[in-house]
């Protein structure tokens, strides 16, 4: 393999994100104001919430994947593109089926154990361990897969199993692998900044495991 291309993606997502720092604080706030909304309101707004994560997975798909670098010019990671297209397509037709109900229910403290995970994700501070609460408005998590994805997976721990199982079980098993291949990095960059990275994708990997197994559970459930 071409050693630029181990090279280029890494410089994508270096610049990607850039040139909408700007616009971070009001997508963390759209963020924090839909969560809250569909916590309270539930399936009065289903699908502001769901045309939400469907449009924000595409986004990501191409605005986190896509950046003009100085090095080699016009770079796309594609199979990214692909996979988080995907991903947002699949939410999209969750608003024709409507197999998700957004309808919570009191459960046992420990059904949120997820929560902190959620938090962790969308705090996201931008420089390694340096955990400054003002990163709640100006991380890239609202354009990151890697971390919206560890938040609307506690979401839909907590939903499950009235939640579209195909549409879960693809998001969560594209999440794992990921959480496991940006652990791996850390490993490989070692030192304060590679232990930073991996420690920082936990929440994705997790998540994504745990919502993976989940629907695959509940598929052998409907099938007996």
């Amino acid at each position: 393999m071409d050693y630029r291309a181990s090279e280029l993606a890494p410089e994508i997502l270096t610049q990607s994100l850039k040139p909408y720092k700007p616009f971070m604080p009001v997508l963390h706030i759209i963020v924090i104001l839909l969560i809250a909304a569909v916590l309270v309101y539930g399936n009065r707004v289903r699908k502001l919430f769901t045309t939400f994560i469907g449009v924000n997975y595409l986004l990501i798909a191409f605005l986190q994947n896509t950046a003009a670098t100085e090095k080699y010019g016009l770079g796309i990671i594609t199979g990214n593109v692909v996979w988080f297209s995907m991903i947002g397509l699949l939410w999209l037709w969750d608003l024709k089926v409507e197999a998700t109900d957004y309808t919570f229910h009191r459960q046992p403290l420990w059904r949120y154990w997820l929560a902190p995970l959620a938090v962790l994700a969308f705090w996201s501070p931008d420089k390694p361990w340096d955990f400054n609460p003002i990163y709640f408005l100006t991380s890239d998590a609202p354009l990151a897969f890697c971390l919206m994805t560890s938040i609307y997976l506690s979401i839909f721990y907590l939903l499950h199993p009235r939640v579209n199982l195909p549409t879960l079980r693809v998001t969560s098993f594209i999440g794992t692998l990921l959480g496991i291949f940006n652990i791996g990095i850390g490993f490989m960059i070692w030192g304060s900044e590679g232990l930073y990275h991996g420690f920082i994708h936990v929440p994705l990997l997790v998540s994504s495991l745990c919502c993976f197994i989940l629907s695959i559970k509940e598929s052998r459930k409907e099938t007996f």
